[in-house]
């Protein structure tokens, strides 16, 4: 994947979370809060050079749920694939 095509498949991820009410925080990053279990969690979708992560806030700081670099990610019917997670 060249530069031009990795920023263009960056900017579509960001295009669908930003149509999925996903908040952009001053890094860059994607945040959300849902419900689940009957409490809520915070989400992050965290952009790097290369790949991207999908984290949840802990007591003690961020768990990677996944990540995978994004020659790897799909975007498919505005969703977004990355490994066994959708979303």
């Amino acid at each position: 994947m060249t530069k031009k095509q990795r920023e263009k498949h960056t900017q579509n991820i960001k295009d669908v979370l930003l149509s999925k009410k996903w908040d952009k925080d001053r890094w860059g990053n994607f945040k959300k809060t849902i419900k689940r279990g009957g409490k809520e969690e915070l989400l992050r979708c965290k952009f790097q050079a290369t790949s991207m992560r999908f984290e949840v806030k802990t007591n003690s700081g961020w768990f990677n749920l996944t990540s995978d670099y994004y020659k790897n990610i799909k975007v498919i019917d505005n969703k977004i694939h990355v490994k066994r997670y959708v979303l």
